[in-house]
């Protein structure tokens, strides 16, 4: 089954879905056979419209819109979890993978880089060199 959390701050995904049955009503007969993401004439909307509305939208906001595509939603949610401190089984079932190839979509956020930078350059570390295990490359 599909799970899906409501009251989110930025998307409350399952409010969004009690208001697209409000405005845009399937009689129970018909929803088998509907589309949850149609165009107006009932279609279902194809990957390709999808790609061109998020290319606009990220255009829109300067970016450059042909950086972006169907896979960016993908690519967000996955670095939103992995941000949100989600375990990587939790990011799996999300993202419905089954092997380790989230690891490829989870971005890494400017903001959580420059805090991870300001721990390393705030950690102290013992000097190792004396341990045969860590000894210096003296070439590489």
């Amino acid at each position: 089954p599909l799970v899906v959390g409501g009251g989110g701050t930025f998307i409350d995904a399952p409010a969004e879905l009690l208001n697209l049955r409000r405005v845009d009503p399937v009689s129970v007969a018909e929803q088998a056979a509907t589309p949850l993401f149609r165009n107006a004439d009932g279609s279902a909307i194809t990957e390709a419209q999808v790609r061109s509305t998020i290319q606009a939208l990220m255009a829109d906001e300067g970016a450059v819109g042909a950086d972006f595509g169907a896979h960016s939603l993908r690519i967000g949610g996955a670095t939103a979890l992995y941000r949100a401190g989600a375990s990587h089984v939790d990011i799996m079932t999300m993202g419905r993978w089954s092997s380790d190839c989230y690891r490829l979509y989870v971005r890494s956020c400017l903001g959580h880089s420059v805090d991870w930078s300001r721990r390393a350059a705030s950690t102290p570390v013992d000097y190792t060199a004396a341990v045969d295990e860590y000894k210096q490359v003296d070439c590489y």
